[in-house]
């Protein structure tokens, strides 16, 4: 189990109480209705060496407040 009280953890509420099998990064910059994020999760899961990552962005809607996520999640060898 991680630290998730530092680094933007708290800023997105995001916490594990699971075992994870990535290293979690997130930078957030900005506040209230300019706000936005990127959180990473990037491993080695077969052990060979070469890492993957999963990325995804996300901003504060001018409008109603509200998290919004990037149009998709950005992967580099997924499969690593």
């Amino acid at each position: 189990l991680g630290n998730w009280d530092g680094h933007g953890w708290y800023v997105i509420k995001f916490a594990s109480d699971s075992p994870v099998l990535y290293s979690y990064s997130v930078d957030a910059s900005g506040t209230d209705l300019t706000a936005s994020f990127t959180a990473r999760a990037e491993g080695d899961v077969d052990g060979d060496g070469t890492t993957s990552l999963f990325e995804r962005i996300g901003v504060i809607n001018s409008t109603s407040g509200i998290v919004e996520g990037g149009a998709a999640v950005f992967t580099l060898d997924e499969l690593e």
